[in-house]
């Protein structure tokens, strides 16, 4: 198997031999970390230490998370999600509002509806695909986001998508406090999305509605339960 130069020396290097070992060896805690370490140039012992930081703080602000696993993966997360805020804001927003998304397949189109009521930054986020396609590639640049590779037929833009587990952090961590506000707007965002029989092959779009609506729907019944 070919190995390239630089990751030759992450496996000489005995800071990231001790990285991989506090990881546990966790793909998706060393996927993580490798985007942040590429994104920051920051050494490996300079993320180490960030990252049992971040580590201890997950502790004191989220201790009904007990799985080891997951506060691994959350503390990786948390790290690249604070990158994220400072290279752009946007992001980081639309990260904290797919909480209230399912997982797979968000798209532009989705999210822009040219609504003088929505909060400000989604219409920053939406004026143009140039705008959202930025936020989400700084996403995509750590790691957090992938494209949507779906082979079903789109009649709108390809969406992105997040791990599972990703996912369920933005819900856990970021969205610990119920966001009323933040659950509102996507409800809206998927109702007034719904096509109607008449317009151009009105199925496919209804088909990528179908896993929003359900997940909004789950979304209510537990903010009644709070």
């Amino acid at each position: 198997m070919f190995v390239s130069d630089g990751q030759l020396s992450a496996m000489l290097d005995p800071d990231a031999v001790e990285l991989a070992k506090e990881l546990d060896g966790l793909p998706l805690a060393l996927a993580t970390a490798g985007a942040y370490i590429y994104q920051t140039a920051i050494s490996f012992l300079d993320y180490l230490h960030l990252y049992k930081a971040s580590w201890a703080k997950l502790l004191m602000t989220s201790p009904e998370i007990n799985s080891y696993e997951d506060r691994m993966l959350y503390s990786t997360w948390q790290l690249s999600f604070d990158n994220v805020k400072q290279r752009n804001e946007l992001s980081a927003k639309l990260v904290q509002l797919w909480a209230y998304f399912d997982n797979q397949d968000i798209w532009f189109e989705l999210l822009r509806h040219s609504d003088s009521e929505d909060p400000e930054w989604i219409r920053e986020l939406t004026k143009d695909e140039l705008s959202f396609n930025e936020a989400v590639r700084v996403l995509s640049d750590h790691g957090l986001v992938e494209v949507d590779m779906s082979s079903q037929e789109l009649i709108e833009s390809r969406g992105y998508s997040i791990h599972g587990c990703v996912h369920l952090w933005t819900i856990c961590v970021l969205n610990q406090e119920w966001d009323y506000d933040l659950a509102k707007l996507v409800l809206k965002f998927v109702g007034s999305h719904v096509s109607k029989k008449e317009s151009p092959k009105w199925w496919l779009t209804q088909r990528r509605l179908l896993q929003h609506a359900a997940r909004c729907s789950h979304a209510r019944l537990t903010a009644r339960q709070l």
